[in-house]
């Protein structure tokens, strides 16, 4: 038979999708693919069910329905302030890899060059080729994955060179080009006669203080950035399949041709419902940066500890990247040479640290035939893992795994592991937990954490850990003296009006929030419960709707008890989904609760099943954490001190409860 196309022998499938489909067959926790990890917001969901029984269900315009463009043009004209016309300047697409293609195909001619930093997301790469143009690399440097200007000139001034393709933030990297950087590669663009082609799905996905700036926005730069973006990420709904291009109306004409005939159309009724999530106001945004800010460092479970490995994953061991660990090596191989030492074979050598690598197999210029062989390639990456520590400890990235860190959790390990089944058993968990991923240094991590989590702590224990005093020990006959004492460790500076967030560890040690009001009350204070963790029938929908904006705040019902404790409730199954614990309602609604009462107690949802507590921790006085000593465990303390330290956050006390 004749030769297949020579444009498809030239890349591989899918090394992301290809993990997840590994991933899927053995179970594993997966880093590898970027499915946000929260539901779609309920307003485009309800509109999307509204829309499934009136339609449309027919082919939309070609280029997108007329009211999503227009929703488009307005929501980049707030963000980005670009005066954008919807009908000569916007093409909705199947997605942002859609976009990337059409836009690829736009402006490359067969043996165009385009110039791509790395390490990079791996389609680009594959547009390129399909493309008919030639990719060249120019590296993001870690830490701080910088580029050299005159690299990227080099880069540029070479025959033939018609783009660039800017992820801006970056994917895997997660870099946000400061405005200089942009700059400095808008100058060269112009220089050089250039297109850039912007990918800019994360948008609104970064930490602060980086700003998102759009290429397009710089002197000079309007008529030659093709922007490509998609709805996926922000609005949580990447099997939808909407994405976008954003150009000049020459371009874009050139892109609604290629567009049509790849495929012809997005799906008419999901882009009528995302025109919902397109019109949210900016509190939406906020709360999404914050949400996914928490998300990683905040979780208390066991899968959240792999989550939190993400970050270093996407900086240190990236497909682009895998290179910086190998080399200490002396050693070889490709990338997926190197993924074949995580889980494809039952014949492994397993350290404490549960490196994986099973033989008689060859790695690159490795041949491994023997136990012995295979562990001295284990030391080998174990010792060039440890200069990987050494060179990236302390940056903003990896914080969480930082040599004091390391080193400590790895001594104590040793301490509270009670006995040699424990110690194998603890290790055997690390490391299938991060056995699929590719990822020694989640490796690593997970199993310290399995580690020390295996042994229930003393209040000395948690004291030491959490930095942070037992103020009670509560038992069930002497509870409410146990709390008096909170109080006067609390009251020592008897300021005249202030609040304390009470984060409860498990949701049966909620009621301490209460018992702890009970004892202010007592002490003739005027005091207010506001309990955020409710949902019980009684529980006050008119606050939730208030915080939720669609009621005033005279429908905000409260309740005084006999014992002098003024009780307002939550009932979050009214609040549709939205998470309101950083909302600047709230927020404001806790200032104005401190003038009206002498002390507000903000009873916050379960630590140990969800992070919304972290939101309203920075808005109150004092912080107190509620758990029961024998549910308690290296785990979380581990995951408790990490996050504490990483936010900045000062516990003020502890309530243990010890029966």
């Amino acid at each position: 038979m004749k030769p297949l196309s020579d444009k498809t022998a030239g890349f591989t499938d899918s090394v992301i999708r290809r993990m997840t489909r590994v991933s899927n067959q053995y179970g594993a926790i997966n880093l590898s693919q970027g499915f946000p990890d929260f539901d779609p917001p309920k307003e485009i969901t309800d509109k999307l069910s509204e829309l499934a029984h009136i339609g449309p269900h027919q082919y939309a315009t070609t280029w997108g329905s007329q009211t999503i463009r227009e929703a488009l043009a307005r929501k980049q004209k707030h963000f980005s302030g670009m005066d954008v016309d919807p009908n000569q300047e916007i093409v909705v697409t199947c997605g942002g890899t859609e976009a990337m293609m059409a836009a690829m195909l736009t402006v490359c001619n067969p043996g165009d060059k385009v110039v791509v930093f790395s390490p990079f997301y791996e389609n680009y790469g594959a547009d390129a080729i399909l493309s008919g143009a030639e990719p060249i690399y120019v590296p993001l440097v870690p830490p701080a994955f910088s580029f050299d200007p005159n690299v990227l000139e080099d880069a540029f001034r070479q025959p033939g060179v018609k783009a660039l393709i800017l992820c801006n933030p970056s994917n895997p990297s997660g870099k946000v080009f400061t405005r200089e950087e942009l700059t400095i590669i808008a100058d060269l663009a112009k220089k050089y006669d250039l297109y850039v082609i912007t990918d800019e799905v994360y948008e609104h996905i970064l930490y602060k203080p980086h700003e998102h700036v759009y290429m397009a926005t710089l002197p000079g730069m309007r008529e030659r950035t093709i922007i490509c973006s998609s709805l996926s990420k922000t609005y949580s709904i990447t099997g939808w399949r909407i994405g976008y291009v954003i150009a000049s109306p020459d371009i874009t004409e050139r892109v609604k041709k290629v567009h049509d005939f790849l495929t012809i159309g997005a799906a008419a009724p999901l882009m009528e419902a995302v025109v919902v999530g397109l019109n949210f106001g900016d509190e939406y945004y906020e709360e999404l940066q914050q949400v996914n800010g928490a998300f990683y460092i905040s979780q208390y479970n066991d899968s959240s500890i792999t989550e939190r490995m993400y970050d270093l994953q996407q900086m240190a061991l990236s497909n682009g990247a895998y290179e910086t660990f190998l080399r200490e090596t002396g050693h070889n191989m490709t990338y997926q040479e190197y993924l074949k030492m995580f889980g494809y074979s039952n014949s492994v050598v397993t350290s404490i640290l549960n490196l994986y690598i099973p033989y008689p197999e060859t790695y690159g210029d490795v041949k491994v035939e023997t136990k012995a062989d295979a562990e001295q390639l284990m030391q080998e990456l174990l010792d060039s893992q440890k200069k990987l520590y050494d060179e990236y400890a302390g940056k903003d990235a990896v914080s969480i795994l930082s040599e004091p860190y390391v080193t400590s959790y790895t001594q104590a390990s040793a301490e509270t592991a009670t006995t040699t089944k424990d110690l194998v058993s603890a290790t055997v968990k690390g490391g299938l937990a991060g056995i699929f991923l590719g990822l020694l240094l989640g490796i690593l991590v997970v199993s310290v954490v399995y580690l020390i989590g295996t042994v229930a702590k003393t209040a000395k224990e948690i004291e030491q850990k959490l930095k942070a005093p037992v103020v009670a020990f509560v038992h069930k006959k002497d509870r409410a003296e146990e709390f008096k004492k909170a109080f006067l460790f609390l009251e020592k500076e008897n300021a005249a009006h202030k609040s304390i967030a009470y984060l409860p560890y498990h949701a049966k040690n909620a009621d301490g929030a209460y018992d702890l009001a009970k004892a202010y009350a007592s002490m003739e204070y005027n005091t207010l419960l506001l309990n955020l963790a409710a949902d019980a029938e009684d529980a006050d929908a008119g606050f939730s709707e208030y915080l939720y904006g669609k009621a005033s705040a005279d429908k905000i019902k409260s309740e005084k008890f006999e014992d002098g404790v003024t009780v307002i409730s939550r009932k979050v199954s009214v609040e549709e989904n939205r998470e309101l614990m950083s909302s600047k309602v709230l927020k404001t609604f806790i200032r104005e609760m401190e003038e009206k009462y002498d002390r507000v107690i903000v009873n916050t949802p379960d630590l140990m099943i969800s992070s919304d507590a972290y939101g309203i921790i920075p808005v109150c006085d004092q912080i107190l954490i509620g758990c029961k000593r024998r549910e308690v465990t290296g785990t979380d303390l581990y995951e408790i001190e990490n996050t504490m330290t990483n936010s900045e956050i000062k516990i003020d006390g502890v309530i243990i409860y010890g029966n």
